[in-house]
């Protein structure tokens, strides 16, 4: 009696535990699956915050030009309010793109800037007349985009 229970028992425990391995193979490839989409999701966050942004901050009234902020790479917006001119500047300094928005004669440094989002690198520079091309760098990933260049004044 007792075999004959041993042997009834064994192919439910061998389907069990065939059930287990199968359900634990799910869940890794579940967790792969979710790991290289939160990767991907990832890199065009990236992509498109630092690009929208910029091209967005381009759309400014004002002066938009590319230049060099004591020794970095950046995106100058110039706009007069209330009869003083205002610069803005975005660039890449201590791991960050930043913004720094205050009076032209100011004299802030680099270090006042707003943290908006981790970079490696920024570049501005005019790629043909009236055109600006903003390339970033960020952990592997490097996005780029172009942004028309004005001079009203």
């Amino acid at each position: 009696m007792k075999r004959n229970v041993v042997i009834s028992i064994f192919p439910m425990l061998l389907l069990s535990l065939a059930g287990g391995v199968l359900m634990l193979r799910l869940l890794i490839s579940g967790a792969y699956a979710y790991g290289e989409s939160q990767q991907a999701l990832s890199d065009r966050y990236f992509k498109s915050v630092t690009v929208d942004y910029v091209s967005a901050k381009a759309l400014s009234p004002g002066d938009v030009w590319a230049g060099d902020f004591q020794g970095l790479p950046a995106l100058f917006i110039d706009e007069e309010i209330d009869g003083t001119l205002y610069r803005t500047a975005v660039y890449c300094h201590d791991g960050y793109l930043k913004e720094l928005f205050a009076a032209a004669d100011s004299g802030l440094s680099p270090e006042s800037g707003l943290e908006l989002t981790p970079c490696g690198s920024f570049e501005a520079c005019e790629s043909m007349p009236g055109l600006i091309r903003i390339d970033f760098e960020y952990g592997g990933l490097s996005a780029f985009g172009y942004i028309g260049a004005s001079q009203e004044g």
